[in-house]
């Protein structure tokens, strides 16, 4: 999990970020930014970007394989879709543009990357439930890429999710819709394993 703390001060804003092991709450990474403050997206994209480079190499053996074998192996390409994202995540009209370009970056630096059309998806069910452009271009859209997605990675939670929203907002094919949401569900949950006994 990634816990954070910012801080304006006169001029500058300063973060302080650690990735901590959710488990045990060991802190397994830290570090803090100290920047000016003049423009605020640019120093959002800026540190996004560095807390993107530096969780890359606190991946696991396990974890990288587990990104290779479901997402990508190309660093660049996860970055910009972990930084996307994060935009995406603030649910502001003003980051949802940022997080588009940043999941184009990542599909363009990695078309097979099924995660990068998943954001690609989920951006535009935000710009069609936001009434930003027309409902019915905008979940067509997103359909498409969350489709695309689903061909790439077809055990994709997040590509599943996206389907699943946009069939229902945009045909009230709530049939469909479940399938998808429940195979989200489904494939988001922890596998356990058991042991003979």
């Amino acid at each position: 999990m990634l816990e954070g703390r910012v801080q304006k001060v006169p001029e500058r804003v300063r973060v302080t970020v650690q990735l901590v092991e959710v488990r045990t709450r060991t802190p397994v990474w830290a570090a803090g930014y100290d920047e000016p403050a003049q423009d605020l997206l640019r120093l959002e994209d800026s540190i996004s970007g560095q807390v993107a480079q530096a969780l890359v190499p606190q991946m696991t053996g396990e974890e990288r394989q587990d990104l290779a074998r479901h997402g990508t192996t190309s660093e660049k390409a996860y970055q910009a879709y972990l930084r996307g994202r994060w935009h995406w995540n603030q649910h502001t009209e003003e980051a949802l543009p940022q997080a588009l370009v940043l999941f184009t970056e990542a599909a363009a630096e990695d078309p097979a990357f099924a995660r990068a059309h998943a954001g690609i998806a989920d951006y535009h069910i935000a710009l069609g439930m936001r009434g930003l452009v027309p409902p019915s271009e905008a979940f067509e859209a997103a359909m498409q890429s969350a489709r695309q997605a689903i061909e790439l990675d077809p055990r994709l939670a997040e590509a599943h999710a996206s389907l699943g929203l946009a069939v229902w907002v945009s045909k009230g094919d709530s049939e469909t819709a479940a399938h998808h949401l429940q195979l989200a569900i489904a494939l988001s949950t922890p596998r356990r394993t058991t042991g003979a006994g």
